[in-house]
């Protein structure tokens, strides 16, 4: 089942399928665990799945260990119609948006 990740702004920036996340463009950027953590294809860890649509960074966390960087799945088709931007998130002290921070999204 494929969800929608959105930017704190409320605009849409990815996709989730099957644990992995990919972009709007079908690129792939990582995978999220059970745990809700958000992992960058190289390993690093990017986030949290937030409410189930944002990824967000804890500033005032410790950062944790790189994993093992996983093989990219086969690219995935971006889903169309492209999602609507939702309600933008209020602030939230010590949190950031994680794309902000770890990927260069470009616009669709």
């Amino acid at each position: 089942m494929r969800r929608s990740i959105y930017r704190w702004n409320g605009d849409p920036v990815a996709f989730v399928e099957d644990g992995w996340l990919f972009d709007y463009h079908g690129r792939y950027l990582g995978w999220i665990e059970a745990d809700s953590s958000v992992w960058g294809g190289n390993g690093q860890h990017i986030g949290e799945l937030i409410d189930g649509i944002h990824v967000l960074r804890n500033t005032t966390a410790l950062p944790r260990m790189p994993r093992f960087a996983r093989v990219a799945p086969e690219p995935s088709p971006p889903p169309r119609p492209f999602p609507v931007k939702i309600m933008p998130l209020p602030p939230m002290y010590g949190w950031i948006d994680a794309f902000d921070v770890f990927y260069l999204t470009p616009n669709p």
